[in-house]
């Protein structure tokens, strides 16, 4: 039996939001529009309801929403870890941290083997 590969998810980049946009503009439905980029209607669908403005839907503020988003939904942790380099390093169990360095209000997110949480 051949085991098929694991999906793998990517965010849609500028070039797809401005795609996107065109189409938008140009009237084109979601299934035609997700096979112009390549994507599943349904990551069409959601991009166009959350990411769209009161005037309609743009790629900049499309962006934006987007990056406000994800940057709002990700721990504190995981944020300071993308601002700082210093504060981690990698290991064969993932993510180590650099207990030192972390608030002490993040303290409680380090389990028994000092690996952070989240």
């Amino acid at each position: 039996m051949q085991s098929t590969p694991p999906k793998r998810y990517q965010q849609l980049q500028p070039e797809d939001r401005v795609t996107l946009a065109s189409l938008t503009q140009q009237k084109y439905s979601v299934r035609a529009m997700a096979q112009v980029l390549g994507r599943s209607p349904s990551t069409i669908s959601r991009e166009l309801r959350r990411n769209a403005q009161p005037t309609g839907y743009a790629s900049v503020p499309a962006r934006n929403c987007a990056q406000r988003r994800r940057r709002q939904s990700r721990p504190e942790i995981k944020r300071m870890r993308a601002g700082n380099p210093t504060l981690t390093a990698p290991c064969g169990h993932g993510w180590c941290s650099d207990v030192g360095g972390l608030p002490a209000v993040r303290q409680e997110l380090v389990n028994a083997t000092g690996h952070v949480r989240g």
